[in-house]
């Protein structure tokens, strides 16, 4: 299972925690933009969310991210595919020492 995938802002979001807002652990997509991540709903913005049943334990914009991984060093070009970059952080983050 990938550590990282590419949300499709239709399925639902799971929490390992509740919410401090709302005590909720899940949520259907179209309530947690509404209720925790309004900059989600963004037309064009792509979220990077956890791979596992808990995927709202990871919950960042892409893009943003892409230029902090760029910014450590990681291998990360224009012509790669979401899931190549998300594979290249992936990467990233298991080497050892990092």
């Amino acid at each position: 299972m990938a550590k990282y995938v590419i949300w499709d802002k239709k399925s639902d979001i799971y929490t390992l925690a509740p919410s401090v807002k709302t005590g909720k652990m899940h949520w259907t997509a179209k309530e947690y933009i509404a209720e925790e991540a309004p900059w989600a709903g963004i037309p064009g913005v792509k979220v990077m969310v956890g791979g596992a049943a808990a995927n709202g334990g990871f919950f960042l914009d892409f893009e943003e991210r892409k230029t902090f991984y760029k910014a450590r060093g990681v291998a990360i070009t224009d012509d790669m595919t979401d899931d190549e970059v998300l594979a290249a952080m992936e990467a990233y983050d298991n080497a050892p020492g990092v």
